[in-house]
């Protein structure tokens, strides 16, 4: 076996494309799914009571992030922003395969993996005590936010995809990321 060929860069197929875009819709994506997110995740440190773990407080930060950032592009910026998508990754090809169908596949895809995961956990965590029921409800209360924040996910792709093909091919640029 050749030694070099163990320490050679593979190249990857998926390239960081940064590019133009007006800043507005993706402020509305932000808002449109921040808000719930942070209500979700102040009812869910309510029912467990977990206030001030270190979880919670990245999770409150990153969520006033996400939320003070699509404020003020939503309704301060002016001018274009400069936006970020990795072309050959997961989410591309199916907004390539699916096209105006991508949110919906992309939701079924994550809600199906979301009962998965809550079937599987709730089944691994029954506390002495407690039905499969209350475990269920439990573990879907726990893990809300995550539901919603895949849903965000796929929708905030879904504008910065439909944004990169609409915008002209001069404002595209390629980003060396490895």
């Amino acid at each position: 076996m050749d030694i070099k060929a163990i320490f050679r860069k593979k190249k990857s197929a998926k390239k960081l494309v940064a590019f133009s875009t007006d800043p507005k819709t993706s402020g509305l994506v932000d808002v449109a799914f921040g808000v719930p997110i942070t209500l979700l995740f102040v009812l869910r440190c309510h029912e467990l009571d977990c206030w001030l773990t270190f979880g919670t407080i990245v999770s409150f930060l990153l969520l006033g992030y996400i939320l003070v950032n699509g404020t003020y592009r939503l309704l301060f910026r002016k001018g274009a922003v400069q936006d970020n998508v990795t072309l050959g990754s997961l989410h591309h090809k199916l907004y390539r395969r699916f096209g105006r169908w991508f949110i919906p596949v992309g939701f079924a895809l994550y809600i199906a993996s979301f009962t998965a995961l809550v079937a599987v956990l709730s089944l691994l965590f029954v506390d002495e005590g407690m039905t499969v029921q209350g475990s269920v409800s439990h573990v879907c209360l726990s893990l809300s936010w995550l539901l919603i924040g895949l849903m965000y996910k796929v929708v905030r792709s879904y504008v910065d995809f439909r944004h990169y093909y609409s915008s002209p091919k001069d404002s595209r640029k390629e980003i060396d990321w490895y």
